[in-house]
C-alpha cells in the first residue's frame, strides 16, 4: 500500500512539474516573444525617448525662433532724421546729412529723431508746407510715429522710396495724410503709375489709423500689402473720411480685433461703388459706428454680414445719404439700434431697412 501511494506521489510529483515546465515555457514566451512584454516594453520605452528627443528639439527650434525674432526687433533702433527742402518743392528724408545729388537746398531742417507732431503747427516745414509737391525717402530712416507728417500738405502729389521707411517702430498714424488732397502717388521706387502702395509698411504695432487719409480728395487707389497689419489698432476714426475719388477699396485683409472706433471711416466716400471686408474685420469691441457709411452715393451694396453690432452704442445717421444703396446684407451678429439711431439711420438711403442673412 505505501509503495502504490509512492508511485502516485512520484506522478504526481513528474506531473506538477511538466505543467510548472509548461507554465514556464509560457511565461518565456510570453515575455520574451515575438510581441511578448518584454519586446513591448522596450518598444515602448525606445518610443517613449523618441518622443521626448522630438518634443526637446522642437522646443529648442521654438526658443531659437523667439530668440532669433526678439534681436530682429532688438537690432531695429530709431535712426537720425534730417528733413530738407529743396527749391524745385521736394521734401528729402535721410539717415545722414548728404544731400539729394542734382537738387539746390532751400531749408535744412534739424534732426527729428524720436520726434512726433500732434498738430500740423509741429511740423519743422509747417511754413513751407503749401511748397511741398513731393517726398522723398532717401534711405533707411526708422521714426517712432508719423502723426500727421504730411498732414495740411495740400500741394503734395507723389512720395517716392517708400520701401526707405521702416515704421517696424511706429504706433501711431494718425494723421498721416490728412488733407493732403492733391496726393496721387504713394509708390515703390521704379512706379510710375497713380496709385497709393503701402504694401512694404510694417504696421503691426500700430494702434492708431484716424484720420490717415481723411481729405485725400485726388485719391483713386489704396494696395495695402501682407504686412500692413492692423491687429493693434484700436482707431480707425474717419480713416477714409472726404476721399471723394476713391473708386474701390478692399480691406479684406484687415484684422481689426482690438477697434473700437470706426466712426465717420467712409463718410462722403462719393466715388466708392465697390468697398470689400473679409471674414477678419472684427467689430465686436466697436463702440462707435455713426455716420461711418454716411454719404457714399455710389454704393449699390453693402456685405456687412462679418459685422458685430453687439458692443455699439452710437450708429446714428449710420447710412444716411447712401443714395443708391440697393441692399444691406447683415449677419446673426447684427444687433437692433436703439430707437434714438432709428430716427436717421436711413435718411435719404436707397433701402429702409437691412436684409438678415442666417446662418453667418
Amino acid at each position: 500500500m505505501v509503495k502504490k501511494e509512492r508511485g502516485i506521489t512520484l506522478i504526481a510529483l513528474v506531473i506538477t512539474i511538466i505543467v510548472l515546465l509548461i507554465l514556464a515555457g509560457i511565461t518565456i514566451a510570453a515575455l520574451s516573444g515575438e510581441n511578448g512584454i518584454l519586446i513591448r516594453a522596450t518598444e515602448a520605452r525606445d518610443k517613449t525617448i523618441e518622443t521626448q528627443e522630438q518634443e526637446e528639439q522642437t522646443l529648442k527650434e521654438m526658443e531659437n525662433y523667439i530668440n532669433e525674432s526678439l534681436e530682429d526687433e532688438a537690432s531695429v533702433e530709431l535712426t537720425d532724421i534730417y528733413p530738407t527742402l529743396y527749391t524745385d518743392g521736394t521734401l528729402g528724408f535721410s539717415n545722414n546729412t548728404e544731400k539729394i545729388e542734382g537738387k539746390e537746398v532751400e531749408i535744412e531742417y534739424e534732426n527729428i529723431k524720436g520726434r512726433s507732431f500732434i498738430e500740423f503747427e509741429e511740423q519743422p516745414w509747417y511754413n513751407e508746407s503749401t511748397k511741398i509737391e513731393n517726398v522723398i525717402f532717401a534711405n533707411e530712416i526708422v521714426p517712432s510715429n508719423l502723426e500727421v507728417w504730411f498732414g495740411g500738405c495740400n500741394a503734395l502729389k507723389s512720395i517716392e522710396g517708400i520701401e526707405n521707411l521702416n515704421t517696424s517702430k511706429v504706433t501711431s498714424m494718425y494723421g498721416m495724410f490728412n488733407l493732403c488732397s492733391s496726393l496721387k502717388r504713394v509708390n515703390i521706387s521704379g512706379s510710375n503709375t497713380d496709385i497709393i502702395d503701402l504694401s512694404t509698411l510694417n504696421t503691426e504695432n500700430v494702434e492708431d489709423m484716424s484720420y490717415m487719409f481723411s481729405g485725400c480728395k485726388a485719391l483713386t487707389n489704396i494696395i495695402f500689402g501682407d504686412d500692413f497689419n492692423t491687429s493693434n489698432v484700436t482707431n480707425m476714426k474717419s480713416m477714409f473720411q472726404g476721399c471723394i475719388a476713391l473708386t474701390t477699396l478692399d480691406l479684406s485683409g484687415f484684422n481689426t480685433q482690438r477697434l473700437t472706433d470706426m466712426a465717420n471711416m467712409f463718410v462722403q466716400c462719393e466715388s466708392l461703388t465697390n468697398l470689400t471686408f473679409g471674414s477678419n474685420f472684427d467689430t465686436s469691441k466697436v463702440e462707435k459706428m455713426e455716420a461711418v457709411f454716411a454719404m457714399c452715393k455710389s454704393l449699390t451694396k453693402l456685405d456687412l454680414t462679418s459685422f458685430d453690432t453687439s458692443s455699439a452704442t452710437i450708429r446714428n445717421v449710420m447710412f444716411m445719404g447712401c443714395e443708391s444703396m440697393k441692399e444691406i446684407l447683415v449677419g446673426e451678429g447684427w444687433t437692433e439700434p436703439s430707437e434714438a439711431d432709428k430716427v436717421n439711420m436711413f435718411r435719404d438711403c436707397g433701402v429702409t431697412g437691412v436684409t438678415k442673412v442666417t446662418g453667418t
